[in-house]
């Protein structure tokens, strides 16, 4: 084993590095949500240099979803008892932001009425259902579920200092539940193999694909919990996973990494204990092999798609961040060898391509916004452009890598160090007293 001194003077330099550098790029990016701000339909999709006022015709609550998440991931508005029950981050990788007052003030700020436009056009008058319209995904789409799920899982009593606001979040879970059974669902899914039980696009037609199946598993395993139990659709995602391994072995194949990570992600969730060491293993060395040609791990296979032709991918900060959440799903609490560090070269090079394409708009002149820092889709070539949708994924991928390395930063020092951290057993006085009295 490698010595503490050789970590402590080689690569423990750069980490911090790193996670000093991340959490700069993480403020910078929030500050952007401090703009174009709409009290009526929340956030635009994007915003363009000298812009003053995007134009805007609905709330698009995907969106405002997404955004809000990354928020308040952000501004660390995320329960202990949350992230246990949901097993999705151990507690112990948690390490929050440290935001002044004023940044921490503005998010709170806009948090909160982004919230209250979320609830109002979300919650049925009567009380008794949900409701959402996406003009990409059709109504109750699963993506949009997801995202709210994700939101409904923040302390909001935080954030607002009362209880109604949890309580209206409390029930969005449960119409979240209602309106998409797991068993219900997913066993249809099996038997008819039929994508449109997850979205309905009005203009264009679903096609077969791990990504809307993983986003219903996490959706079900966030709300109800990791000792929910076994979910369906396993044997899929391991069937998937191992044929795009087989394709990964085929020059010009249609293998598709993005597929494979999420089939990965997708069994962890599903019935974590049958992952075992080798597979992980083997999904990590093809996304190393397809990193040597391209830093980020583009998708290959749509999930939507028009008449016309026009077809619609995942990005890949979503591969990025499904490769996070799959490390620390099966790390856990372990300290050797693990997943996280494992990965860390290759979520450090990801970073770095990210880094690479970041805008910055210029001051609106006459308008009191400063310069803007965010990241337009990697479909979409304009430097002049920011997506604030895609903003929020990368701000949740920054997040959760200077997570992944600060737990990387402890795992290493603590081992190489040679300390336990078991605690030491407590033992009665008398017990003691017989043990070391000499008479």
């Amino acid at each position: 084993m490698e010595s503490l001194e050789k970590y402590l003077t080689e690569e423990h330099p750069f980490d911090l590095r790193d996670i000093a550098e991340i959490e700069k790029l993480i403020i910078s990016a929030t500050e952007t949500y401090k703009y174009y701000f709409d009290d009526i339909y929340a956030w635009p999709y994007e915003i363009n240099a000298g812009q003053a006022a995007p134009k805007m015709k609905k709330l698009s609550v995907s969106t405002t979803a997404m955004i809000l998440y990354a928020l308040l991931r952000a501004g660390n508005y995320f329960s202990e008892l949350a992230y246990k029950k949901s097993g999705k981050t151990p507690i112990a990788t948690v390490f929050p932001i440290n935001l002044n007052k004023d940044e921490e003030q503005s998010i709170r700020e806009k948090i909160t009425r982004a919230s209250k436009l979320l609830l109002a056009n979300i919650l049925k008058p009567e009380g008794n259902g949900i409701k959402t319209d996406s003009g990409t995904f059709g109504k109750d789409d699963v993506f949009t579920f997801a995202w709210l799920a994700e939101v409904s899982m923040a302390d909001w009593t935080r954030v607002d200092n009362t209880k109604e606001m949890q309580d209206e979040w409390d029930k969005v879970k449960t119409l979240i539940l209602d309106s998409y059974s797991s068993k219900k669902t997913l066993k249809k899914y099996e038997k008819y193999n039929d994508p449109t039980l997850l979205f309905k696009p009005s203009t264009s037609k679903p096609l077969k694909h791990s990504f809307p199946l993983l986003r219903f598993v996490q959706t079900i395993r966030q709300i109800k919990g990791k000792d929910h139990g076994p979910l369906p659709l396993y044997e899929h995602f391991e069937k998937s996973l191992h044929e795009q391994l087989s394709f990964s072995s085929i020059p010009d194949s249609r293998f598709d990494p993005a597929e494979a990570m999420f089939c990965l992600e997708g069994m962890l969730l599903c019935q974590k204990n049958t992952v075992d060491r080798t597979l992980f293993e083997r999904v990590i060395e093809v996304l190393t092999q397809v990193q040597h040609e391209n830093a980020n791990w583009r998708p290959v296979k749509p999930y939507l798609a028009t008449p016309q032709g026009f077809v619609l991918f995942p990005i890949s900060i979503e591969v990025a961040n499904s490769l996070l959440r799959a490390c620390t799903i099966f790390d856990g609490n372990a300290l050797h060898d693990t997943f996280g560090s494992k990965s860390i070269l290759l979520l450090r090079r990801y970073c770095q391509w990210l880094k690479a394409r970041s805008v910055r708009l210029p001051p609106v002149e006459g308008k009191e916004i400063p310069e803007l820092v965010g990241w337009h889709s990697e479909h979409v070539n304009d430097t002049k452009t920011i997506h604030l949708w895609e903003t929020s994924q990368v701000i949740e991928f920054l997040l959760s890598y200077r997570n992944a390395l600060q737990a990387h930063v402890a795992r290493t020092t603590l081992v190489r160090s040679r300390f336990s951290n078991k605690l030491e057993k407590k033992e009665e006085w008398s017990d003691i007293k017989s043990k070391y009295e000499p008479v």
